[in-house]
């Protein structure tokens, strides 16, 4: 819903207040939201939003800051509004092909990149890679490593490319397949996946505006976990290490698929918020 110009608030504390009040109970944090969308906006960081407050905004940008409030008034997760998203430490694009990257995913980035040595060309897989954000920041850290990244879903993948591009970034490749599907025999000394493992059952009002197969994978959530665990074999070097992100309450459920596949050395790592998040296996040496 657009506001006529003549009755908003024209200057830049005005909006942020406004636009705060707007947003409301749709974010846990209004007033951050409210920031995020004026900085993008008018392309200015939080220190000139602050010295410059009583500043007068001019219509055009007004009216296209209450659009993008009302959106997030309804849920619509912020990512997809401004069109980027943090993460790492890179900004990528992102749009409704591809689920918004979670600060918790960067934990499966921080343990993976403990399993792979600066100097040593190894070769990585980043499955699902969606915006391609666990496989560029593998890629950006490790930057003798090769890196295959795959998604089933095309659009998917040229989101994932042009954040390659603006990143430019030349030791990651990204190949469209179901999980394994396009990688042959091809083999890896580490592979890492953030699946779908949302319950089909559970329902959250940001979750509708993202890709329902990024999301959801049966009645446990626990589908897409089981078939990337119990492939992985067929393409770990022996020795390698397989980590995958999961939902806080899966842990004993994956501890014991890791545990059936045959792997050694299993942890499962919490999140920041105290959460189980991350669970990591090495292969056995011997194949």
């Amino acid at each position: 819903m657009n506001r006529p110009a003549e009755k908003v608030p024209h200057t830049i504390t005005g909006l942020l207040q406004s636009g705060t009040r707007t947003i409301g109970d749709a974010s846990d944090a209004p007033d951050v939201d409210a920031r995020i969308l004026l900085q993008t906006l008018l392309k200015k960081d939080h220190a000139w939003l602050i010295a410059h407050g009583t500043e007068s905004v001019d219509a055009a940008h007004v009216t296209r800051y209450y659009q993008w409030i009302e959106r997030r008034a309804r849920s619509k997760p912020l990512a997809y509004i401004t069109g980027r998203k943090a993460f790492w430490t890179m900004e990528l694009a992102v749009t409704r092909d591809v689920l918004v990257p979670r600060p918790e995913t960067e934990l499966l980035v921080e343990r993976a990149l403990g399993k792979i040595p600066l100097s040593e060309p190894l070769h990585i897989l980043d499955l699902g890679t969606g915006s391609g954000a666990i496989g560029l920041a593998i890629a950006a850290e490790r930057p003798l490593c090769k890196v295959t990244a795959t998604d089933c879903s095309w659009p998917t993948l040229k989101i994932a490319e042009q954040n390659k591009g603006r990143l430019g970034l030349r030791n990651i490749d990204f190949q469209q397949g179901n999980w394994y599907g396009p990688l042959e025999q091809n083999r890896f000394s580490v592979i890492v996946c953030n699946p779908p493992y949302v319950p089909h059952s559970y329902y959250e009002a940001t979750l509708s505006h993202e890709p329902r197969d990024a999301l959801f994978s049966g009645e446990r959530g626990l589908d897409a976990l089981e078939t990337v665990i119990n492939g992985a074999g067929g393409h770990l070097e022996p020795g390698g290490w397989l980590l995958v992100e999961h939902g806080f309450d899966h842990k004993p459920s994956v501890q014991v698929l890791f545990q059936a596949a045959g792997y050694k050395s299993i942890t499962t790592l919490d999140d920041h918020a105290g959460h189980p998040r991350v669970t990591e296996g090495r292969r056995a040496d011997k194949a």
